[in-house]
């Protein structure tokens, strides 16, 4: 019994002396003496709690892990840990030799959730009090970001909260420094949000966290663009009946852009941007004459157009296929043509060069347009242009040309006359080498007379005319085939000279009878002369009383027609001598 107390006693030394040599928690020592008759003493060890470690940080972090990081307790390696949460977590780590940090990865987490965690310091399966903390998994990027609207300066981002919770907030940026904090909306599991004071037309390259505790997602990045500017105007550089040349300047001077232009009737052309050139110059073809389109022109940047730049311009209206003078005089003009296209929406410019310049209104309810140029020179020939005009375009011009009536000569006059023929003479119209003239009668003549130069005054002959026959003539004045109003006027040629005079006296000696043939061609009567005494027959024949018995008359014989006479003739007569017959003698001109 003695050896065994001496045995006790010498362990407790021993306890005592590596407990003042050592930093490892224990207990205060006991003795306990249980016999009656002696007494025992007992000596146990009790070891304290280890420290808790002072502090854990996360090394790193990903959605479903962390990576706990703290200084060993004491820089000992003797102890392990034991790291657990309320949600089950439980692990043992052991302490690592030769280092005074422990680093231990926790797998297996879920993304962007709050982990309390708490740490145990473990000695000889004495734990420490525990040392609570808590960390954050990186939370989840969005899926996917989408523009809801968007305008020039701004644009309404939308997206689907991470895992429909309200307890994320966001940040957004750009590398134009745009950082925007965006916090949870309750009640809504779709997040709305508009960045504005952008530039028009300009691609942004964003990036989108998911903020949790602090921490942020590893960053969900996607761009998109604002709508671009309209143009500021178009210009038509050049058209015709079938394509319109439309120009207009780049956008901010950028070669970024493409176009497109539309019509309400199906045009949709897809313009590229051209480079090295500032202005935009497009051909659009395949249009109808004299049409006015409205079009719409929208900037494309990125799949995005503009708002849309509206314009409306026409093409060229077509020519009159022909104009007809439906009437005119020496002062006038009146043209007539088909409307074109039998439409009311064109109106018509008519033009010559010595300054006539006359816009002729549409008129409805008639396919013809009738328009009447006065104040005009006679027998003048005009080159108009008539233009077709729609919406103040005019078409590429039709050109004709057309002549006034000309003035009548004043008069024509007689410069010679024979039985056949007869020479009139009359003076040139305005004493224009340019006209010709044409002699109708209603008895079939018809004469065209050219202009003759060098004189004021033209002279013609009508030749195989009937003798004493009265004309009535038609002088027209001719230019470019048209006809003045003509100028009548009559004339007669000579009459034939009375032929086959013959004579005879009357019974008693005191009176004559004169005969003579009929005429050759027209005489208006027979004018005899006799010692001063004129006698007017109609007939062939002619009496003449009281005259002296045996006595020989001369009679001069003229036929006469429109006070035109003809040329002598005499005959010598006798009248009845007393007892003998009378005779018939000869006559002579």
């Amino acid at each position: 019994m003695g050896r065994l107390v001496l045995l006790l006693s010498l362990c407790h030394c021993v306890a005592l002396v590596k407990s003042q040599s050592s930093s490892v928690p224990t207990s205060s020592p006991t003795s306990t003496v249980t016999s009656n008759s002696a007494t025992t003493r007992t000596a146990t060890t009790m070891l304290q709690k280890p420290p808790s470690v002072d502090n854990v940080t996360v090394k790193s972090r990903s959605e479903t892990a962390l990576t706990l990081e703290w200084n060993k307790v004491d820089n000992s390696n003797v102890y392990s840990y034991r790291l657990t949460d309320y949600n089950g977590i439980n692990i043992n780590i052991s302490g690592s030799e030769g280092d005074s940090i422990v680093t231990h990865t926790v797998s297996a987490l879920s993304p962007g959730t709050k982990y309390s965690f708490t740490l145990y310091t473990v000695f000889e399966g004495v734990e420490s009090i525990g040392y609570n903390f808590s960390s954050v998994t990186t939370p989840s990027n969005v899926d996917s970001v989408s523009v809801k609207s968007r305008s020039k300066t701004a644009l309404t981002l939308e997206w689907n909260k991470v895992n429909n919770s309200n307890v994320y907030s966001y940040r957004l940026t750009d590398y134009n420094g745009i950082n925007i904090n965006i916090s949870e909306s309750e009640g809504d599991s779709v997040v709305t949000h508009t960045v504005s004071a952008l530039a028009p037309g300009t691609k942004y390259s964003f990036t989108l966290y998911t903020v949790f505790e602090g921490v942020e997602s590893r960053g969900y990045n996607f761009s998109s663009v604002t709508t671009p500017s309209n143009v500021h105007s178009v210009s038509v550089k050049s058209r015709s009946e079938t394509a319109l040349t439309l120009e207009w300047n780049k956008v901010n001077n950028s070669t970024v852009y493409s176009y497109r232009l539309t019509d309400y009737n199906g045009i949709n052309i897809n313009i590229s941007e051209s480079e090295g050139d500032s202005v935009v110059t497009h051909t659009v073809s395949a249009l109808a004459p004299g049409t006015k389109y409205s079009f719409t022109l929208y900037t494309v940047f990125e799949g995005v157009e503009s708002s849309g730049y509206n314009f409306s311009s026409v093409t060229t209206p077509s020519n009159v296929h022909s104009v007809s003078v439906k009437s005119r005089s020496e002062t006038a003009l009146t043209l007539e043509w088909n409307k074109v296209n039998n439409s009311n929406v064109y109106s018509y410019r008519l033009t010559d060069y010595n300054g006539i310049n006359i816009n002729i209104s549409e008129s409805e309810g008639d396919s013809v347009v009738t328009q009447t140029v006065s104040s005009l020179s006679p027998g003048t020939k005009y080159s108009f242009t008539l233009y077709t005009v729609f919406e103040g375009v005019e078409s590429s011009a039709y050109n004709f040309s057309s002549v006034t009536t000309p003035s009548n000569v004043h008069s024509v006059s007689v410069k010679s006359r024979t039985e056949t023929a007869l020479t009139l003479e009359w003076n040139k119209v305005n004493n224009n080498n340019v006209y010709s003239y044409r002699l109708t009668d209603y008895n079939g003549i018809n004469i065209n007379i050219s202009e003759s130069e060098r004189d004021s005054v033209v002279t013609h002959t009508i030749s195989a005319l009937s003798p004493g026959t009265k004309y009535s003539f038609t002088l027209y004045t001719v230019f470019e085939g048209v006809e003045s109003s003509g100028h009548t006027f009559s004339n007669v040629t000579i009459p034939a000279t009375v032929t086959d005079l013959h004579c005879k006296y009357a019974s008693g000696g005191y009176g004559l009878v004169l005969g003579w043939g009929p005429p050759v061609g027209e005489r208006m009567s027979v004018l005899i002369n006799m010692k001063g005494r004129i006698f007017t027959a109609s007939g062939e024949s002619l009496s003449i009383g009281g005259l002296q018995p045996a006595q020989w008359y001369t009679l001069t014989v003229t036929a006469e027609s429109e006070g035109i006479q003809s040329l002598e003739v005499s005959i010598t007569c006798q009248t009845d001598p007393r007892g003998e017959r009378g005779c018939i003698c000869g006559y002579s001109v």
